[in-house]
């Protein structure tokens, strides 16, 4: 009694889940697209990003030279809405999770990984590398990315990870190497 009961709570949720995914997916095309990337850097990263690490990471362009702050979600709080309760911020540490480990279970089981976004967490990863080794000066650079771009740190740290992860290679990720090598100093 107790396991079918348990199971059609389960079923319950997965159903809510589902739902609550088509009501942003109908919302618009920006609002899902906002969604899935939150959902796969809070799927994805190696250790829990701060909200403004998130906003950071949200902003890259893949495949652009440098950071561009025009492309911050403004304003931040819009982050939170889209994603309809799925990811919340924590307490003082102010880091971004799945309100529910549930949910993550839940991703975990109907789509692939591929689909739930590490090609473009790879991406990302290495579109903002190849910008931290554009420049000359390695350790003036180096403070004032940290400062002016949090994700910065994240992706120096776990940039290498995440390619592995992927298991993921085409044309822009070859050239975003490629540039990488090229660049003045290159990664740490």
């Amino acid at each position: 009694m107790l396991r079918a009961l348990e199971e059609s709570v389960h079923i319950g949720v997965n159903e809510l889940y589902e739902t609550e995914l088509n009501m942003i997916r109908q919302h618009s095309a920006e609002s899902w697209n906002l969604a899935r990337k939150v959902f796969a850097w809070t799927y994805f990263a190696y250790s829990s990003l701060s909200f403004d690490q998130l906003l950071d990471a949200l902003s890259v362009q893949v495949g652009e030279a440098h950071p561009d702050e025009e492309n911050r979600v403004e304003p931040p709080a819009i982050v939170l809405k889209v994603c309809r309760g799925f990811v919340c911020v924590y307490g003082k540490s102010g880091k971004v999770r799945f309100a529910h480990d549930r949910f993550r279970e839940y991703l975990n089981s109907r789509y692939s990984r591929s689909a739930l976004g590490l090609e473009y967490i790879a991406l990302v990863c290495l579109t903002r590398l190849r910008s931290w080794c554009l420049g000359t000066d390695v350790q003036m650079k180096r403070v004032e990315n940290a400062r002016r771009h949090p994700f910065t740190t994240y992706v120096v740290e776990t940039w290498s990870r995440h390619l592995r992860q992927s298991d993921y290679c085409d044309d822009r990720i070859v050239s975003l190497l490629q540039s990488i090598r090229k660049s003045k100093i290159g990664p740490p």
